[in-house]
Order: C-alpha cells, then sequence, then structure tokens
C-alpha cells in the first residue's frame, strides 16, 4: 500500500513514523513546502526501519502521490488567531493538492 503524508510538522512525521513501524504501508511519500524538511524526516524515518517491517519512505512532491492508497493531509499553516485566514489557507493547501492530484 502507498501513503502519502502532505505536511511534515510533528503529527505529519509522528504519523509517518507509525505507519513505517507497524507495516501500514510499504510505500510512503512525504511531502512539504519545506523540502529539506520532508527528506530530513524521510531519512530519520528509514533509519527506524530495521527494527520493522521493510518500507521505502521518499520525500517527495505531488505527482509522487500519483497512485497512492491513501493520502493523510497534516497541513497547518503557522498563524495568530485570525482563524479564518488559517480555514481559508487550510483550505487553499487542500484544493491546491486535489488540483495536483487531478481532483
Amino acid at each position: 500500500m502507498k501513503v502519502g503524508v502532505v505536511g511534515c510538522g510533528a503529527v505529519g512525521s509522528s504519523g509517518a513514523y507509525a505507519l513505517a513501524l507497524n507495516g501500514t504501508a510499504n510505500e510512503i511519500v512525504l511531502i512539504d513546502l519545506d523540502q529539506k524538511l520532508a527528506q530530513a524526516h524521510a531519512e530519520d524515518i528509514l533509519h527506524a526501519v530495521p527494527f520493522g517491517v521493510p518500507v521505502r519512505v521518499v520525500a517527495g512532491n505531488y505527482p509522487h502521490l500519483k497512485g497512492a492508497d491513501g493520502v493523510h493531509e497534516t497541513v497547518d499553516p503557522a498563524l495568530s488567531n485570525e482563524e479564518r485566514r488559517l480555514l481559508n489557507q487550510s483550505a487553499d493547501i487542500l484544493r491546491n493538492a486535489a488540483k495536483e492530484l487531478g481532483y
């Protein structure tokens, strides 16, 4: 099973780590606006793989999600208490992800 994780903050990276250790997915694609962060988390998770089931963990972008069985969206733009602005930005991120995936 191929799973994408969009957003590599604490929630996204922890979720990807859990997927890798419990054998839920055999391929995990990490995506973040900060591509270096996604790559760093992919490498960190790969260091844990020898203690679990074999899994491929890569940093990528939206085209790498093609054929994914599931996508875990964990983005949360860091803003002040302007909830409307936060919701609008989250909606824009989800719209962009859906567009990139062809929906």
